[in-house]
């Protein structure tokens, strides 16, 4: 049991699975990878911390760029138990370390750009028996990083889907 009903007070455990989060480039492709997180559900919130790993890719007919994301936030949230399922509510932050690099006929040195992020997301989650979830969730994002004109907000929309042990 996730928490309530008599069970522990405190609930934990890993969680793993794919993600996908749209493109924060222009032109980009959606970031496909994998995330691996750690809820922590206690009686009245939970907070997760999670780390994630994705690519993505553009191309024109002067060059193709690829880029490989690795971010690290910490989500708060609260979950509603149902009886055959569980409904969360989240917010939050993280950042998030971006490297592109480009295959072109021309000049395209590889950047790194740091970004800062903050969400909001809402999860349906089942427990399968013996401490085994399943877990689906989606997520709306705004992503602040340097851009050529400065500093910009970029909004982003993203689903994850995966199995966590809980004890």
């Amino acid at each position: 049991m996730r928490k309530g009903n008599g069970g522990p007070y405190v609930a934990h455990g890993p969680l793993v699975g794919y993600r996908g989060r749209s493109a924060i480039a222009l032109g980009g492709s959606m970031c496909h990878g994998a995330f691996l997180a750690y809820p922590v559900d206690l009686p009245d919130f939970s907070f997760t911390p999670v780390f994630a790993l994705c690519r993505s890719g553009f191309s024109n007919a002067f060059l193709s760029a690829t880029t490989l994301e690795a971010d690290a936030g910490l989500r708060f949230g609260h979950t509603f138990d149902l009886p055959w399922f569980s409904v969360g509510l989240g917010v939050g932050a993280g950042g998030a370390l971006l490297h592109q690099s480009f295959d072109t006929a021309g000049e395209a040195p590889d950047r790194t750009v740091a970004s800062g992020y903050a969400s909001a997301s809402a999860e349906l989650s089942m427990d399968l028996g013996t401490g085994i979830f399943a877990s689906v969730e989606g997520a709306a994002w705004v992503f602040v990083l340097s851009k050529e004109s400065g500093l910009g907000a970029t909004p982003a929309g993203s689903i994850a889907a995966g199995v966590g042990k809980r004890w």
